[in-house]
């Protein structure tokens, strides 16, 4: 026979056995389920519905948990449409991330990508509240990217600067390599932007000019097409996003009309078109080289008509 106290002490044991296995099940088994679940999903779609009167798809959202401390997440296709208009297309989304650092508020990307995504921006800023806005507070989160696989094999990017001005981001094959160093980065992006009856055209193409090497990215004189016109890019960046070392923009022969064009989208200068009113017929073409830092910045120009040389 057990004694009182033997029954005690058993049950003692099966309850601290329970208690701490409960967090691991919701983990492992309860948390996958709820992503899964089909009654959930209705929910959530119910919920946008309402919220946002658009419609939501979603097949086969998957979560994979295990004993690591990590998370990986699948779906098929995730899609958000309103009055039979695509705002947002997701196919085969593959991520997985490892939180092992997350007391350090530390999140470390392995791997995330997908076949395709289409995205229109400005219909999909329609759906979210109005809000006042608010003074956004720097985060001390570091999330790790440079060791990750990314892709992207084909997107679509809609945006409207302006009401008359239309801009579209076409891009092929997006991969961050999961190889040893040197890992390249590969993309090929096409933006158009119109604006009445103006066109601008930008062509980046990697040509195995972006690297990322001993935690750093790399980029080495990678080209960027504006119309007829091409500068190169060259720079160094660290895992924090932030510029560690100079970066340098050089072009031969850069079409002014290139520049002006550029000028009046106002999409690198708001108010480009404003300072280009006090100047008529720009031509020619110029050499230029620009240098920045954290510590100093400055423009060297050269036109070709005079030879003369500015430094700002």
């Amino acid at each position: 026979n057990i004694s009182g106290k033997a029954k005690v002490l058993i049950f003692g044991i099966i309850f601290a056995v329970a208690v701490i296995s409960l967090p691991f099940v919701l983990y492992l088994k309860v948390l996958p389920y709820v992503v899964s679940n089909k009654d959930v999903q209705n929910y959530v779609v119910k919920t946008v519905k309402q919220t946002t009167g658009a419609d939501l798809e979603i097949k086969n959202p998957a979560l994979y948990t295990n004993l690591s401390p990590s998370i990986g997440f699948k779906l098929d296709k995730l899609s958000l449409s309103k009055d039979k208009e695509e705002l947002l297309v997701i196919d085969k989304l593959d991520t997985y991330f490892s939180y092992e650092g997350i007391l350090q508020h530390k999140i470390k990307l392995k791997k995330i990508g997908m076949d395709y995504i289409f995205a229109d921006v400005n219909k999909l800023m329609a759906l979210a509240p109005a809000e006042q806005k608010k003074e956004q507070q720097k985060s001390d989160w570091i999330v790790e990217w440079l060791n990750s696989l990314f892709y992207i094999k084909k997107m679509l990017i809609l945006y409207k600067a302006e009401p008359d001005m239309s801009v579209r981001i076409d891009g092929k094959k997006l991969i961050v390599s999961d190889k040893r160093e040197p890992k390249y980065v590969l993309f090929n992006i096409d933006v158009n932007v119109t604006k009445g009856k103006e066109h601008l055209y930008f062509a980046l193409d990697d040509k195995k000019s972006v690297y990322i090497k001993n935690h750093k990215l790399f980029v080495d004189n990678c080209s960027l097409d504006i119309n007829t016109s091409r500068i190169y890019i060259n720079g160094i960046a660290d895992e924090k996003n932030k510029i560690n070392m100079n970066v340098n923009v050089t072009s031969h022969g850069f079409d002014i009309k290139n520049g002006v064009d550029l000028l009046e989208s106002n999409l690198v200068v708001p108010n480009g078109r404003e300072i280009l009113s006090f100047f008529k017929d720009i031509k020619g073409k110029l050499d230029f080289q620009i240098n920045l830092s954290k510590a100093v910045s400055y423009t060297h120009l050269r036109a070709h008509e005079t030879g003369a040389y500015l430094v700002c």
